[in-house]
């Protein structure tokens, strides 16, 4: 969601690589390297306070190139999303399995457009990361988070119980028809990075840490071949 790794390959972003094109709301514009307009240096003129920005970069790294939109004040409302790629979700390892891998990057891909729907793929994800990683399956995903309370910290079992809550929004109809609650982007864009947390410690994390062990066992194994041969 944010502009300071490249949404491909997930290197920092070069920002004295960055070209900012503004455009103003009546058409002017005005093209500036991004660093020149970094903190300091607000009283350069703008044409965008009124328009919007569009972020250029090249990665060096991947050769890519990524594209974002930044709205102003009206009528852009503050919008802002990746123009190229569709969207920054970061690409995930092939040892997730693949459903979550594509709800994630979905999530991710909308939640700009339509953040309740993005709300309700976060949920949908997490019930898949937990089926998988504790091996639960219930009749409900209410359940499915009770039966791992205890197995995680409680201020993360909390959170996770909020997804849930908060996924539900998109997912069901309030009981009166005419009682509308929206989840707005910044919300979706909180619970994915939540998600992203999850997947980090459930999936990655534990993977480095079982690589770590394998070589560090593997290393042993030859030194005590090595120790048994003659010389």
């Amino acid at each position: 969601m944010d502009f300071k790794h490249c949404p491909y390959c997930n290197s920092p972003i070069n920002t004295s690589l960055v070209t900012k094109i503004e455009i103003s709301k009546e058409g002017s514009i005005n093209t500036t390297p991004l660093y020149s307009s970094f903190p300091g240096k607000h009283d350069m003129p703008t044409t965008a306070r009124n328009g919007y920005e569009i972020l250029h970069y090249v990665c060096p790294d991947c050769k890519k190139l990524s594209i974002r939109f930044i709205g102003q004040k009206d009528p852009f409302n503050g919008e802002k999303f990746f123009i190229m790629p569709r969207s920054s979700a970061p690409i995930l390892p092939d040892y997730i399995p693949e459903a979550i891998r594509q709800d994630f990057k979905e999530a991710f891909e909308i939640a700009a457009i339509s953040p309740k729907s993005s709300a309700t793929l976060a949920r949908r994800c997490l019930q898949g990361m937990i089926r998988d990683v504790f091996g639960i399956s219930e009749r409900t995903l209410y359940a499915e988070i009770s039966a791992i309370q205890g197995q995680v910290s409680q201020r993360e079992w909390s959170a996770i119980d909020s997804v849930r809550k908060i996924g539900n929004i998109g997912a069901h109809m309030e009981a009166d028809i005419n009682t509308i609650i929206d989840v707005d982007p910044s919300e979706a864009e909180t619970l994915i990075l939540f998600i992203d947390h999850l997947i980090q410690e459930w999936y990655i994390k534990r993977h480095d840490d079982e690589e770590l062990m394998k070589r560090i066992n593997d290393i042993n194994s030859k030194k005590q071949q090595q120790r048994s041969q003659p010389n």
